[in-house]
């Protein structure tokens, strides 16, 4: 269920939490990184979690 907690927590993170909030908790005061940050976040984690999640399900 690990994997399942860090899927909410990004999706949260990514999309539920305003962008000053998540820019406060990260302390990311340059604006590409706190792009790149936010992008990985909403994107690119997701994925990469449900990938293990989906790994998980079929050992």
């Amino acid at each position: 269920m690990l994997p399942f907690g860090g899927l909410c927590f990004v999706v949260f993170a990514g999309w539920v939490m305003s962008r000053e909030a998540v820019r406060d908790e990260l302390s990311i005061r340059d604006p590409a990184l706190f792009a790149l940050s936010l992008f990985l976040m909403r994107y690119v984690a997701p994925i990469g979690i449900l990938v293990v999640f989906a790994a998980q399900l079929w050992k």
